[in-house]
């Protein structure tokens, strides 16, 4: 997404908040929407990273986006979650 159009962004940028901290997210469906390119999706570090990859695959393949070399790359985030 080029996050330098505003325009683009308006549509599909939310923050929620959880926590006391505030959580930037994209809404959109995956589903007949090829045209939205995603190139790469970082997950959390969470202990259920590998269930988490395994169900966004799912989730792509299932709207017509391929992962893996040259496609939608799945990888878990390197910085930690702060506890509170």
């Amino acid at each position: 997404m080029d996050t330098n159009n505003p325009d683009l962004m308006k549509g599909h940028f939310f923050v929620r908040e959880t926590g006391g901290s505030l959580i930037p997210y994209v809404k959109m469906s995956l589903r007949n929407n090829l045209s939205f390119k995603i190139t790469e999706i970082i997950t959390a570090p969470l202990a259920i990273s590998d269930t988490v990859a395994s169900g966004l695959d799912f989730a792509l393949y299932n709207a017509g986006y391929k992962t893996g070399d040259g496609n939608v790359v799945i990888k878990q985030s390197g910085i930690r979650l702060r506890r509170l």
